[in-house]
Formats: structure tokens, C-alpha cells, sequence
């Protein structure tokens, strides 16, 4: 795994000593590329950390897996906001024990919170002039298709699903 990440980079640099003249533009990507994944990555961790307390909350109101996220993906910028918080100890912490110390404390006023939120009382869109984000889009049809497959060879097979 670690090769994975240690490989792209020896690549990238490699290709710059072969670029000559543009070497400072690729180096210019890499830097916005690092940054941009940076970026992305703690909307990401923010928006998983601002979805745990709500899971038990979702579930209980009878929303299925596939309408939770959907839901997610609606108001991400609202789980995104509650999940600012515990992203930000757990990425400047230097430790995986205090942050998880940190956010195990927290997580029952968390949950508390999510109860008593009320979620989604305005129509079935996010906020005006957020957009969906599609972070589940791929492992929803990834799911899909794997379902029906199954299906199909449990049919091939004769059996009930």
C-alpha cells in the first residue's frame, strides 16, 4: 500500500526531469494537486465525522441506507459544519488516541444534537445555492450492480432471494 503513494510521486518527479523547460509548471501542479487533495480530503473527513451522530438519528426515522445518503449528499454542507469540529482535532492532533479520546467524549452531545435537529423540514433539497454533492454516486451504483448480479445467479440457480 505504501508503495502505491511513495511511486506516484517518484514518477511525477521523474517526469519533470524529462520536461525541461516546463519543469517548474509540473512542479506547480504537484504542489496544487497536493493541496487540492488536502482540501478535498478534510470536506470529505468533515462531512463522515458530521454523519455519525446522525446515522442512529436517520435510521430510526426509517430512511433506508440509499435515502440517508442521498440525504447527505443534499445538505453536505450542513454535516460538513457539524463534522468542522472533530475533523479538525483529528487531523492537527498528533495522535489517533486523542483524537478518537477527544471525539469519544463528545460524541454522546453530538448525538444529543442529532436527535434533536430537525432535519430536512424544508422541502427535499439542500440549501439555495449548494450544490449536491455526489460523493456516494459511485459506491451506489457499485452497489446496484453487484445486487443485481447476485439476484440473477441466485435466480439462475433457482433460488429465493
Amino acid at each position: 500500500m505504501w508503495a502505491a503513494y511513495t511511486a506516484a510521486p517518484a514518477a511525477l518527479w521523474a517526469l519533470a526531469g524529462w520536461a525541461g523547460p516546463y519543469a517548474p509548471l509540473l512542479a506547480a501542479a504537484m504542489t496544487c494537486t497536493g493541496f487540492l487533495a488536502r482540501a478535498v480530503g478534510f470536506v470529505l473527513v468533515c462531512v463522515v465525522y458530521g454523519y455519525y451522530p446522525f446515522e442512529q438519528v436517520l435510521v430510526c426515522r426509517g430512511l433506508r441506507p440509499d435515502a440517508a445518503f442521498s440525504f447527505v449528499e443534499r445538505h453536505w454542507a450542513y454535516f460538513m459544519g457539524f463534522g468542522a469540529p472533530s475533523a479538525a482535532v483529528a487531523l492537527t492532533s498528533g495522535s489517533y488516541f486523542v483524537a478518537y479520546g477527544v471525539y469519544a467524549v463528545l460524541f454522546p452531545f453530538f448525538l444529543m444534537l442529532g436527535v434533536l435537529s430537525s432535519m430536512g423540514g424544508r422541502g427535499g433539497g439542500g440549501a439555495r445555492g449548494v450544490p449536491r454533492l455526489a460523493a456516494f454516486a459511485l459506491p451506489r451504483r457499485v452497489a446496484r450492480t453487484v445486487q443485481g448480479r447476485l439476484r440473477e445467479a441466485a435466480a439462475a440457480a433457482g433460488r429465493d432471494v
